[in-house]
Parts: structure tokens; sequence; C-alpha cells
């Protein structure tokens, strides 16, 4: 029995390609959502810091 545990925990828990390539693959998908993120906060950062410069200006040639 102990020698078929060991063989059976083998199975299921040893790092094969197929494993790591899934693994890798998460890893890649996180990375890329988290960069997408960081670019529409980017974006939208740049996008305030627009309003509020161009806004001043809009109101001064109306003046």
């Amino acid at each position: 029995m102990g020698i078929e545990w060991i063989s059976g925990w083998a199975r299921r828990y040893a790092v094969t390609p197929e494993k790591l390539a899934k693994n890798e693959l998460s890893d890649a998908r996180l990375s890329l959502f988290q960069s997408e993120r960081q670019l529409l906060e980017a974006e939208m950062r740049v996008d305030y810091r627009v309003c509020i410069f161009c806004h001043p200006i809009s109101e001064k040639r109306r003046d």
C-alpha cells in the first residue's frame, strides 16, 4: 500500500511539461490583464489632466 500511495501521489503532484505550460499560460494571462488595467488607468489620468488644463484655457477664450 505504501508504494502505491507514493506512486499515486507522484502522478498527481509531479511537475510535468503540461502542468508547467498551464501555469505559465495562467501567469501570462494575469500579467496581460494587469497591464491592460494599468494602461486604462493611465489613459484616465491623462484625460483628467487634459480636462483640468484645458478648462481654464477655454474659459479665458470666452471672455
